[in-house]
């Protein structure tokens, strides 16, 4: 089967898969979508935000169990940091997606962005681990290299022991983790993942022309995947209901 670089359809979204089935061996594979091809480094190694890493994280544990049905014990960072990923605060993680229609969604999923194209990116998440550590799977969050890595987040900049990579299972502690089906990359240092050597043998790129945006923003709500079901909240169930022309009667 030749490789799929652009995804127009989902018929070649569907042929993307198995290509990559059939050459990373029946393997899982994690995918990300982004509405403009940014390199894929994590937020808090963008701009400025590197020095204030350990400030933001202190003071977001601090302040989060009021707020939060459900928060981590304060010593489990790396579940922390899973946390913080997904209410927005910039972290060293990456999310990623065992759903390729996820990662559509997030492709598609900023109107504004409709006349630039797209990324899909697959993930071999035990090649890349291989790759940085020799390991061939991906691994737990409770896996001494993970608890290790994910601890930099709380350490003065000097002290940094990990500055690698490594892909990683979470473990499910919130609602949103569930429904985008989650798991994430950890970086120690800001060299874009697909920068690193011989980032062809565990990274693929597939291209969502902007002509084809349009589309699969609403064959997606046309199957579920959407904001409300993504972000299960109030607020957002709220804003997909108003968005909505209903007709009565």
């Amino acid at each position: 089967m030749p490789r799929i670089e652009k995804i127009t359809d989902l018929n070649s979204l569907v042929e993307a898969h198995l290509h990559l089935v059939e050459v990373r061996q029946k393997r899982e594979q994690w995918w990300r979508g982004q509405s403009l091809p940014w390199k894929l480094v994590p937020k808090i190694f963008r701009g400025n935000l590197a020095p204030h890493e350990h400030n933001l994280t202190l003071r977001f544990t601090s302040k989060a169990k009021p707020r939060h049905t459900s928060t981590p014990n304060f010593d489990d960072i790396t579940a922390w940091l899973f946390l913080m990923q997904h209410y927005g605060l910039p972290t060293r993680l990456l999310d990623w997606s065992a759903s390729p229609l996820v990662a559509l969604f997030f492709a598609v999923r900023e109107e504004k962005d409709h006349s630039e194209p797209g990324v899909i990116w697959a993930l071999d998440p035990a090649a890349l681990n291989r790759n940085q550590h020799n390991l061939n799977a991906a691994l737990g969050s409770r896996y001494p290299l993970v608890t290790e890595a994910a601890g930099d987040a709380l350490r003065v900049p000097v002290d940094k022991k990990n500055t690698k990579v490594l892909s990683v299972l979470p473990e499910q502690t919130d609602i949103r983790h569930l429904v985008q089906s989650t798991s994430f990359t950890l970086h120690g240092l800001p060299t874009p993942l697909e920068e690193l050597p011989d980032s062809d043998t565990f990274l693929t790129k597939f291209e969502i022309p902007a002509t084809a945006k349009q589309f699969f923003h609403h064959i997606l709500a046309d199957f579920q995947i959407s904001e409300s079901n993504l972000f299960p909240d109030l607020e957002n169930l709220a804003k997909e209901l108003i968005s909505k022309d209903y007709k009565i009667g």
